[in-house]
């Protein structure tokens, strides 16, 4: 697998864990703010991220996403939960409660193959900083084991 470039090389399964109440994504701003205002959501059916998830799908690669939420869900959630164009492009998402496992959380990431993990950095209100890809430890393929089990037991994201 190349590190530089994960989403396009991964062979088998790519699985994301994603927890914090709101991120601030450049690409998305205009919509929340369209979802804050109106209530109305505008999202691309055929955006460069639908377009990997389907060639990645008709691949037979799996991508996976658990998603940790609020007890009440934030403005952002909501939006999100609304708008995953990866839902319709054959990425499959869960949803479980975050306070069931914030001892467990320690930050995001995207795991490969169970091979390769993607830590992903956000600062404290949501703005991306930096991913780092590198070949995963032993505690960090446990971390990965105990995750996939919370998501074959969470609720699906249709």
């Amino acid at each position: 697998m190349n590190t530089d470039n994960p989403f396009e090389t991964f062979q088998q399964e790519a699985f994301r864990l994603e927890a914090l109440p709101h991120y601030i994504v450049e690409d998305e701003k205009e919509a929340f703010s369209r979802f804050k205002q109106f209530g109305e959501l505008t999202y691309q059916s055929d955006s460069e991220w639908t377009r990997l998830v389907k060639t990645n799908v008709a691949s037979s690669k799996s991508m996976k996403r658990l998603r940790l939420l609020s007890s009440e869900l934030t403005p952002y959630e909501q939006f999100e939960l609304l708008s995953y164009p990866g839902v319709d492009a054959g990425e499959e998402i869960r949803v479980n409660a975050r306070s069931l496992y914030e001892d467990k959380y320690l930050y995001d990431f995207w795991f490969f193959d169970n091979e390769y993990i993607t830590q992903m950095y956000y600062g404290v209100d949501g703005v991306y900083i930096d991913k780092v890809t590198r070949k995963a430890n032993d505690d960090e393929k446990k971390m990965l084991a105990y995750w996939m089990s919370i998501f074959e037991e969470s609720d699906v994201l249709e």
